[in-house]
C-alpha cells in the first residue's frame, strides 16, 4: 500500500466533520510531517500528551477566519514515527441537520 487510509464522519455529540488519516505501513517521520503541515497553516499548541509510554498525542488549533475551531491531532510513537492524524472542527452546538434523520 502506498498511501494513507482516510476516514471521515460526523460525531453527534456536539462535534462535527472529522477526518482521520492513518499512515501507510512505510514509516513517516513525525518531524518531517509536522514541518510540512506547519509550513501550510498556523498552528497553536493546545496539548501535548505524553502519558502513554509508547505514544505521544499532540493537539494543535489551526488558525482560521471561519466560525468554530479546527483542531489537528498528531499521534507519534516514541521512535518518532507518525501513527495517526486527525483533523476536526470543534463546535459548541449540534449541527442543524444530521444525515439519515
Amino acid at each position: 500500500m502506498n498511501g494513507f487510509f482516510v476516514s471521515t464522519w460526523i460525531w453527534v455529540n456536539g462535534n462535527s466533520r472529522h477526518c482521520v488519516a492513518d499512515p501507510p505501513p512505510k514509516t513517516i517521520a513525525r518531524d518531517e510531517f509536522f514541518n510540512a503541515i506547519s509550513a501550510s497553516v498556523e498552528l497553536k499548541l493546545v496539548s501535548d500528551d505524553k502519558t502513554l509510554p509508547e505514544l505521544r498525542i499532540e493537539t494543535y488549533e489551526i488558525s482560521s477566519d471561519e466560525q468554530g475551531k479546527v483542531h489537528f491531532n498528531l499521534a507519534s510513537t516514541r521512535d518518532g514515527a507518525v501513527s495517526g492524524v486527525m483533523f476536526y472542527r470543534v463546535s459548541t452546538s449540534e449541527p442543524a441537520a444530521l444525515p439519515g434523520r
